[in-house]
C-alpha cells in the first residue's frame, strides 16, 4: 500500500499543529505526525546530539527555543568587519544543527511514506524560509543563511503539495498573540506571495477563520480528493 506526505503551513495562529494532529487521529493507524518547526517542546523527532544540546542549554539557564523563520525586519549589515565575521561564524554553527535536524526529519517522513504511512507534516523548511533564503532578497544575509537557502533549493526534497491554512492577520493574532500584529501580517503575506509564485508545487489555501471542525472537514475532503491525490499517494520527489 502506498503512502504519502501532506504538508500544512501557515502563519502563527493558523492552527497547524492542532489540525495536523486531528487529521492524524481521523486517518488512523496509517498516519504519522512530524513536527518540522523549532519549538523544543513540540518536537516529535530529534537527533541525540540536538537533545543533548538542548539539555545543556537548559542546565545553563539559557534560551532553548531555536530561531524559526524570520519575521522581524531584515538584519542590517554590521558596519565593522569583525562583527560581520562573528555573525557569519555563528550562523554556520547554527546551520550545522538546523540542517542536520531538517534532513533527519525529512528522511523519516520519506521512509514512513515509502512504508505505506500517510505523513502529516506540521510546517516544512522550504515554504517557511522561501521568502528570505530560497527566493532571495537584497538584504544582508549571513553565510549560514545563504548556504541554508542553497540547501533548500538544491538539496532538500521539495513537497509536491502544500495546504496553506490562512485567515486575516487580526484573526491569527487574536488566536496567538505573540510578537506583533504587524509581524503576523507580514508573515501571512509572505505565504500568500509564495502561493502565487510557486509553479512546481500545488498550493491549496484553506480558510481557517471558521470553527476547527469545519476546517478539519475541508482538510479531510482535500486529502481524499483529486487536488491533493499526489500528496497522499506518492512520496516527495
Amino acid at each position: 500500500m502506498s503512502g504519502g506526505i501532506l504538508v500544512l503551513v501557515g502563519a502563527d495562529g493558523a492552527g497547524k499543529s492542532t489540525q495536523a494532529r486531528r487529521l492524524c487521529n481521523r486517518i488512523g493507524e496509517r498516519a504519522r505526525y512530524i513536527y518540522m518547526g523549532s519549538n523544543p517542546s513540540a518536537v516529535t523527532h530529534a537527533l541525540p546530539s540536538t537533545r543533548a544540546w538542548t539539555r545543556l542549554k537548559r542546565a545553563l539557564g539559557r534560551e532553548v527555543h531555536h530561531a524559526g523563520p524570520p519575521t522581524a525586519p531584515p538584519t542590517p549589515r554590521p558596519a565593522r568587519a569583525i562583527d560581520r565575521g562573528r555573525r557569519h561564524v555563528k550562523s554556520l554553527v547554527a546551520l550545522a544543527l538546523r540542517a542536520s535536524e531538517e534532513l533527519y526529519r525529512l528522511l523519516i517522513a520519506e521512509l514512513c511514506a515509502r512504508r505505506g504511512h500517510v505523513v502529516i507534516m506540521d510546517r516544512h523548511p522550504y515554504p517557511d524560509y522561501y521568502r528570505r533564503r530560497v527566493r532571495g532578497t537584497t538584504e544582508w544575509l549571513r553565510w549560514g543563511d545563504r548556504i541554508h537557502g542553497f540547501l533548500l533549493e538544491r538539496v532538500y526534497p521539495r513537497p509536491k503539495a502544500l495546504i496553506l491554512l490562512d485567515a486575516p492577520a487580526e484573526v491569527l493574532y487574536q488566536r496567538k498573540p505573540e510578537g506583533s500584529l504587524a509581524a503576523v501580517r507580514a508573515r501571512r503575506q509572505e505565504y500568500l506571495d509564495m502561493a502565487r509564485t510557486l509553479s512546481d508545487v500545488d498550493v491549496t489555501i484553506v480558510d481557517v477563520a471558521r470553527s476547527e471542525d469545519e476546517v478539519l472537514a475541508d482538510l479531510l475532503r482535500l486529502a481524499r480528493g483529486d487536488a491533493l491525490r499526489a500528496a497522499i499517494h506518492s512520496t516527495v520527489s
